[in-house]
């Protein structure tokens, strides 16, 4: 919350380039709304990291069944 409240009131990012906050911040479905930021980027990072794991598992788990 403290990075989306610092970014919103900044207006950019330390590098200048836009990122996923910055597309967030500037939707207009997000505007005010710095809980709703918060959560939405932690789900990205959430779904993003249960992906990878279960996709390894996958992977592995296939290639012993199938050396």
């Amino acid at each position: 919350m403290e990075m989306v409240r610092e970014r919103r009131a900044s207006g950019k990012n330390i590098e200048g380039d836009d990122d996923v906050l910055d597309m967030l911040l500037s939707d207009e479905l997000f505007e005010g709304n710095n809980l709703k930021v918060a959560n939405d980027i932690r789900g990205l990072f959430l779904a993003g990291d249960e992906t990878c794991n279960i996709t390894t598992a996958n992977f592995l788990y296939f290639m012993a069944q199938n050396p």
